[in-house]
């Protein structure tokens, strides 16, 4: 009865100690590059950082997995303000499609990724993972770069400045080559969500920021 007792013991440490082992961590730190479609030249792509850790769940006798974690990220936008108000000297507004500033919004947000993973074995502990799904994250701080003004300075302008919104969402690819324990990762994201309503009015700017990725990490089973 007790040799019993132990055999079961040991099958359960063995069983918790498998189930352990499907859950994995990995901490990253990478690049990313946003493109912009607000500029005056066109599209333009901006560089930044990110870091973070992804959090994967691998189900037992299977190459798929679900992918998460915490990510943290600036997102720099070229902002340009034209077609706004010129004041008149008799106290009327006149559209002008003239630029009038431009300058960089740099938006530090965390989001968080939830994806659907499959693995695919190259060689002896060397693995290639396709990831898809979506994200949701939140900018908690934002500040202006480069800021030009176009207009001469005694020049009465009536400007209309977007309100930025704080929350984000939207969809992402990801690869990742696994070398032993080291992950290097390049990824696509696509940003649905509203970019900013128009000042005094609740009118909605949409605008897809296409952004990639590019990381590197260490993953450590758990």
């Amino acid at each position: 009865m007790r040799k019993t007792v132990v055999l079961l013991g040991v099958l359960g440490l063995l069983g918790a100690n498998s189930a352990h082992a499907q859950w994995s961590v990995t901490p990253e730190v990478g690049m990313t590059a946003v493109m912009s479609p607000n500029t005056m030249e066109g599209n333009s792509w901006i560089p930044s950082w990110r870091l973070g850790a992804g959090v994967d769940y691998q189900f037992p006798n299977s190459r798929w997995a679900i992918s998460s974690g915490i990510f943290l990220t600036e997102r720099v936008k070229q902002e340009n303000v034209s077609g706004d108000f010129i004041a008149n000297p008799d106290g009327s507004f006149n559209l002008s499609n003239r630029p009038i500033r431009s300058y960089k919004d740099a938006a530090t947000s965390f989001y968080v990724p939830i994806m659907a993973k499959y693995t695919f074995p190259l060689a002896d502990e060397v693995n290639l993972s396709l990831a898809t799904g979506f994200y949701a994250g939140y900018c908690f701080a934002r500040s202006t770069r480069n800021f030009h003004n176009y207009l001469p300075e005694k020049e009465d302008v009536y400007y209309i400045f977007p309100e930025p919104t704080y929350f984000d969402w939207g969809v992402l690819f990801r690869t990742e080559l696994n070398v032993k324990n080291w992950v290097v990762s390049a990824g696509y994201e696509a940003s649905l969500g509203v970019e900013s309503r128009a000042q005094y009015s609740n009118i909605a700017r949409r605008n897809v920021f296409h952004t990639v990725t590019l990381s590197v990490g260490y993953k450590f089973q758990l």
